[in-house]
């Protein structure tokens, strides 16, 4: 049986205060000249970041998933508040995030199923601890964060960028890679 890469996220609504935040980021990148892709699994908010797992594994997850999909009441939905801090996540390609919290039971939740990943399979690139760091991918890039420094930094580029918002969730979706993109995974 194969290992297929396999990923959860709540992909950002079309025209919710973060997705439009997220946008103005990605215009002033461009009208400073700074090169960045969007994310291949498109705007989305991270759970579990990118795992090994079988297809036994994968069918199950969606199953719960899916689950938690038809309960989903939307109108007492939980929330993430944005704290409102611009980071990167740097290594072979740099990544400009919106740094999200959330309340314990979510939290708590996904910091448990972080923590089985490494007792069942193991993940993509190795997470320094369980705890959860939620935030947003605005743009990902080979020296994206050099490319904003040498622009003025974060400050100078996103300056007068309001990016504390609540953030209402959409339901978690298991995504599997492709060979050039991200699917979500069906049962």
């Amino acid at each position: 049986m194969g290992l297929s890469i396999l990923c959860v996220a709540s992909p950002i609504r079309d025209g919710s205060a973060l997705y439009n935040s997220m946008t103005t980021h990605e215009a002033r990148m461009r009208e400073a000249g700074i090169l960045y892709e969007l994310p291949k699994i498109g705007r989305h908010i991270t759970y579990i970041p990118p795992f090994y797992g079988t297809e036994d594994l994968s069918m199950g997850l969606a199953i719960g998933l899916e689950l938690c999909k038809a309960f989903y009441a939307s109108d007492i939905a939980p929330q993430i508040m944005q704290d409102g801090r611009l980071d990167f996540f740097r290594g072979e390609t740099d990544s400009l995030v919106i740094r999200l919290k959330t309340g314990d039971v979510l939290r708590d939740l996904v910091e448990r199923f972080r923590s089985r990943v490494s007792k069942n399979t193991r993940f993509v690139h190795p997470i320094a601890s369980y705890f959860v760091n939620f935030h947003a991918t605005i743009g990902e890039g080979i020296g994206l964060a050099q490319n904003i420094d040498t622009h003025g930094g974060l400050e100078k580029v996103f300056s007068e960028i309001t990016t504390v918002y609540p953030a209402h969730l959409e339901p978690p979706v298991l995504f599997e890679k492709k060979e050039h993109s991200w699917i979500p995974v069906r049962v």
